[in-house]
């Protein structure tokens, strides 16, 4: 009976005090939607949000469950309700994603690059006539899966194909049995968020250091809407995330020697990560921090790693030329000549006048990047957002980033990762420079804040300091709270703003 008055007393005076503070933010971000009409789909969608929340919050305080398996629940909960509550292919370029998926499905896995359309059925054109629709204002209720053949202008052909996999085995199983039309897309984007939650879940297992700084980019409201849809992104960020969760195995373990089985799953992802985005190339780099005392033969350490990152380059390399034979999609055309965005040229002017664009360049680089971290608070098709989310994500960044300790990085290797997280930012921009923007101009167009979440997983090895590590739940459990908070927010604005 006294350790239950305990137990009663301690969640009087500490854990109620979390979920009231949850609960009471979540109903201020409600109360403050310009769209709220209190109808009873609101209703159902913000009341089945706060309890899926608070639950996780109770499951984060109250049961002993690993931290990576509270992750992959936290992801598979959280993503579920957005994939959901969003409409009809509502994310950036989810049209040309789910088309590639479908075709996957069919077992289309290699595209001929001298094509410009594509083989698809109606139901995939069906959806894209619904594009930013909710399910219950569409004209596909109830409708069933129509197979007849149809043709498709942009399927986002250069990608690879293995980051459709998770996708077109969802679409797959929609179609076997037999269910309506939506449960493709549906089911498609379960199944992509499946596969991000377990290499995320994986990536908190074997990772020793650095856990919670991990699982607040891949919780990340962004991250999970990308997770939650049929957008690549899902195996983009989890690829990288992955990587640099087993380089922290490697770095921090007490084994003596890197075995050739580490070394080979160190490249093999690394190429996965290299051929999923091409921009993200530098975070395999992170070979080059590996003390030469860990490797077999210690003479050979820096042989081993130069292989590595040159065999990670020819593969990048090999896949870039691939991509870009591919020919510009027509919606795609139509907007570069728009806006006179031409890369021939865009080249030329860059040679021609290399040191007054340098200048440029490197001030759009500085002036645009809070511009980036803000889009990481727009949702959508970038229509809509939370100003909020982005000002609490880059305060618990830091936060995070300064309480996580327990491993140690020198100088010289902090440098190196400067190197990379600077690599991708300049690259990234300048590839968009390049293919998206007017030639000769000032700014940088076509570049969105979700492109650098891999960018900011490996920035937190900057921050890493040596000292003792306490408990992941304990020391970040204000953290939860506010990481929940904005996937509440998201889930909320995205419910006021279509129903």
């Amino acid at each position: 009976m006294q350790i239950l008055e305990e137990v009663r007393q301690h969640i009087k005076t500490s854990d109620v005090w979390n979920f009231v503070i949850l609960v009471l933010f979540l109903l201020v971000i409600l109360c403050s939607g310009q769209n709220i009409d209190g109808n009873y789909r609101e209703v159902i969608i913000c009341g089945a949000t706060i309890a899926v929340l608070c639950v996780l919050l109770g499951i984060n305080m109250w049961i002993g469950v690993d931290f990576y398996k509270f992750t992959f629940l936290f992801i598979v909960l959280v993503g579920s309700l957005s994939l959901m509550i969003q409409p009809i292919l509502n994310v950036p370029d989810e049209v040309a994603h789910f088309a590639r998926a479908e075709s996957v499905s069919r077992g289309n896995i290699i595209v001929d690059s001298e094509q410009t359309e594509y083989e698809t059925i109606q139901s995939v054109l069906d959806l894209r006539d619904n594009v930013k629709t909710p399910y219950i204002s569409s004209t596909i209720k109830e409708q069933k899966i129509d197979y007849t053949a149809a043709k498709i202008g942009h399927i986002a052909a250069s990608n690879a194909s293995f980051l459709y996999f998770p996708q077109a085995i969802g679409i797959l199983i929609a179609k076997i049995l037999r269910l309506d039309v939506m449960w493709m897309l549906w089911l498609a984007r379960f199944g992509n968020l499946l596969c991000y939650s377990i290499s995320i879940g994986l990536a908190l297992r074997i990772t020793p250091k650095l856990k919670f700084v991990l699982f607040f980019i891949a919780t990340l409201p962004m991250s999970i809407q990308q997770a939650a849809s049929c957008n690549p992104d899902a195996i983009i960020n989890a690829s990288a995330i992955l990587l640099i969760a087993y380089f922290l195995h490697l770095y921090c373990s007490k084994e003596k020697k890197i075995t050739w089985k580490q070394i080979i799953i160190f490249f093999a992802l690394s190429v996965i990560m290299t051929v999923s985005k091409v921009t993200n190339i530098f975070i395999a780099g992170l070979i080059l921090l590996l003390p030469a005392e860990k490797f077999v033969h210690r003479k050979k350490a820096i042989l081993m790693k130069c292989l590595i990152i040159g065999g990670v380059v020819v593969v990048g390399a090999s896949f870039y030329l691939y991509t870009i034979s591919f020919p510009t999609s027509y919606e795609h055309l139509v907007y570069l000549q728009s806006v006179n965005a031409d890369s021939s040229k865009q080249i030329q002017y860059i040679i021609g006048n290399f040191m007054s664009w340098f200048l440029k360049f490197v001030a759009a680089l500085t002036n645009e990047f809070p511009q980036y971290i803000n889009m990481l608070g727009e949702f959508g098709w970038l229509e809509y957002g939370c100003s909020l989310i982005p000002l609490v994500a880059t305060f618990l960044f830091g936060k995070i980033c300064f309480q996580e300790s327990g491993i140690f990085i020198n100088k010289i290797n902090k440098v190196l990762l400067f190197l990379m997280v600077a690599g991708i930012y300049a690259v990234t921009c300048l590839a968009m420079y390049i293919s998206w923007t007017p030639v000769g101009s000032s700014e940088i167009l076509g570049v969105q804040g979700r492109y650098f979440i891999p960018m900011f997983a490996l920035a937190s090895l900057l921050f890493a300091s040596s000292g003792n590590n306490t408990d992941v739940q304990q020391k970040h459990s204000g953290d939860m709270i506010a990481i929940l908070g904005m996937n509440g927010a998201m889930l909320i604005i995205t419910a006021l703003r279509y129903y």
